[in-house]
């Protein structure tokens, strides 16, 4: 109806489009109730009038619109926020260059010039435009442009050009980054060494293999890790600084009964004091130290010393208690390991060379904020060390008889580090296990004794041969008593002459 495009269009019931505003002020104006499109009667029913579909509007939004002042063409939906600004006229075009060169040519800053806006000063740059793409022409031709971008960057940025730069790279995504340090020939990689990667392998507890899992996943992202061959002499570097490994004598059962002295691998950590230490020092930068609500004393620090045999070997290791869990396997510090049974002679064969190192440990102050030692915590008010020392010569002055250990409160062994009782955590599970041992075997043995009374009732003593058989097994138990007595004297014998030859072997050696 008004030969404009048009706007919020309305369906006639003859399918006719009018603009909403079109149809109500035709109406105003004529009263008239036809068609305006087809001059057909009643067909102007307010209930027959439909807004336009949306297929329509997308349609309309869609329509180009050139506008005269600017000569630009514009979609239909921004044509309402479209700021026309009229474009010059020839004469306007020719007067403009006119003054350009003339004010460019008076300029003392390379072709830059400043003009005066009522505010912050208008800049204008001579650029030269661009006939071919910078990929066609020579290397001339783009330092030339290279230096122009660079001024007009060092304008835009307030005269850090380098800091603009940074953030267009940023604008760009992962791959388009990627392809454009690419044609440059720069690398993208993000490298890291040896000794980080170890240190990373190390902190997260991972495994060779699944290393290199994590070497070709990083790889896809740009981040390249050390090589396996270097890290591994960077180990066996910080290895052979930390580690001894020798060929010690060791104690072993033979099947016939009797011991045998042969060299087996025991590998140690020869500054035990200084590692333990170091860790200490680690968990306190990272703040992972606690004193558990109080339960450890604030003036002390514990450290659990502890020992297990497993897949033919028996591991030595300590724990820092001040950290939150204190059993957990990444605080847990494998320190001295053999390839040999837990034999008495076995563990002082290995042991004895930390003995004055725990003993330091237990009187020493770590830093500052201890204030006092660890052993001025005081013992145990029933039993100390040197009464279990003395309970323990006292042993061996008897004849060391082990039947009569309970005589000395079971002191058959010297200790192996003069550590006081009130720092000792008694393995619960071994104890535990053997007294049920003990009293499952004490349980048996009356129902055995039970069993043969019983029967020697119900037999003929005189004639019967099973009463016979009976009245010998009631004499077994006291033949066993007398061989288990035996056997435990010939143990001790053993032990004590084992760790003398392992003495002498380690002497020699």
């Amino acid at each position: 109806m008004c030969s404009n495009l048009l706007t919020q269009p309305l369906k006639l019931p003859c399918s006719a489009l009018v603009c909403t505003k079109c149809i109500v002020e035709w109406v105003a104006a004529t009263g008239a109730e036809n068609c305006p499109c087809c001059s057909d009667d009643g067909l102007l029913l307010s209930s027959r009038i439909r807004p336009a579909s949306n297929l329509i509007l997308l349609l309309l939004a869609d329509i180009l619109v050139h506008c005269v002042s600017c000569s630009r063409d514009v979609k239909a939906d921004a044509y309402e926020a479209h700021k026309c600004t009229p474009s010059l006229t020839p004469n306007e075009e020719r007067e403009a260059v006119v003054l350009l060169k003339k004010v460019i040519s008076t300029s003392t800053e390379n072709g830059i010039i400043h003009l005066a806006n009522g505010g912050t000063p208008m800049t204008f740059i001579q650029v030269t435009k661009a006939r071919n793409p910078t990929t066609a022409v020579s290397s001339r031709t783009v330092k030339m442009r290279c230096s122009e971008m660079q001024t007009v960057r060092s304008i835009v940025s307030g005269g850090e050009p380098s800091a603009l730069i940074q953030n267009e790279v940023l604008v760009l995504n992962d791959e388009e980054r990627r392809a454009l340090l690419q044609k440059a020939g720069i690398s993208s990689t993000i490298a890291i060494g040896a000794a980080e990667v170890l240190a990373i392998k190390a902190g997260l507890v991972i495994p060779w293999n699944k290393l290199r899992l994590l070497r070709r996943w990083l790889k896809s992202s740009g981040i390249s890790l050390a090589g396996e061959e270097r890290m591994r002499e960077i180990s066996k570097q910080i290895v052979s600084d930390n580690l001894k490994g020798e060929l010690a004598p060791f104690s072993f059962m033979l099947p016939s009964g009797g011991e045998e002295i042969k060299g087996a691998p025991l590998i140690y950590i020869p500054e035990l004091v200084a590692k333990v230490v170091h860790l200490l020092e680690e968990n306190e930068r990272t703040r992972r130290l606690t004193w558990h609500e109080g339960f450890i004393p604030a003036s002390e620090v514990w450290i659990k010393i502890g020992g297990d045999k497993g897949g033919g070997t028996f591991k030595m290791n300590f724990q820092i208690v001040n950290i939150a869990t204190p059993n957990s396997v990444h605080n847990t510090c494998v320190f001295c390991c053999f390839a040999a049974g837990d034999s008495v002679t076995n563990l002082h064969a290995a042991l004895d060379r930390f003995k004055d190192q725990v003993e330091h440990l237990n009187g020493m102050k770590w830093s500052e904020m201890m204030a006092t030692p660890l052993s001025v915590r005081g013992h145990a008010a029933q039993r100390t060390l040197e009464t279990m020392c003395a309970d323990h010569q006292r042993y061996v002055s008897a004849g060391s008889i082990k039947r009569d250990a309970q005589k000395f409160y079971n002191c058959i062994s010297p200790p192996v580090c003069d550590i006081p009782v009130s720092q000792v955590c008694p393995p619960g599970l071994h104890i535990t296990l053997g007294i049920f041992t003990k009293m499952f075997n004490l349980l048996e043995a009356v129902c055995c004794n039970l069993d043969l009374e019983l029967a020697l009732h119900a037999a003929d003593v005189d004639s019967s041969s099973f009463s016979k058989y009976s009245l010998e097994l009631q004499n077994l138990p006291l033949l066993l008593a007398e061989l288990e007595e035996a056997q435990q004297a010939q143990e001790t014998f053993q032990h004590m002459w084992s760790w003398l030859v392992v003495q002498r072997e380690i002497h020699e050696l």
